[in-house]
């Protein structure tokens, strides 16, 4: 990573990644988040920038294989140079229970991806004022 981003979105699903692009750059933001499309390689990434390029914010998809958004969010929040990093869940399905523990882990908020295009817009903005 290259410069500093101040969102990384962790996202497996590729339609759903460049949805997400596409409504960064309508809000002017594009430049501002990275996107990577695993748990590996977020972890990677973070390993791999100093303290001071770490993002303020990670938006993180709980259905992904392999390791899954709860794993993932243990990972980040056990390692004492990223814990403080806040963790926003985004999935398309997430249950209560799930939610809960999820939470418990030290996830920011769990949220659901919106289904039609405006609502989706709508949580984008508020990725963007998490961190501005």
């Amino acid at each position: 990573m290259n410069q500093f981003c101040p969102i990384i979105v962790v996202d497996d699903d590729e339609e759903d990644c460049l949805v997400l692009k596409e409504l960064f750059q309508s809000i002017g933001y594009s430049e501002k988040v990275a996107f990577k499309s695993s748990s590996a390689e977020i972890l990677d990434t973070l390993d791999e920038l100093l303290a001071f390029e770490f993002p303020s914010l990670i938006v993180l998809d709980y259905n992904m294989p392999g390791e899954n958004g709860l794993d993932t969010l243990k990972k980040i929040k056990q390692n004492p140079f990223t814990s403080n990093i806040p963790v926003l869940i985004f999935s398309t399905s997430i249950s209560a229970e799930s939610e809960s523990q999820l939470k418990k882990e030290g996830a920011l908020v769990c949220l659901k991806k919106a289904a039609t295009h405006e609502s989706l817009r709508e949580q984008v903005s508020y990725f963007k004022e998490l961190v501005c």
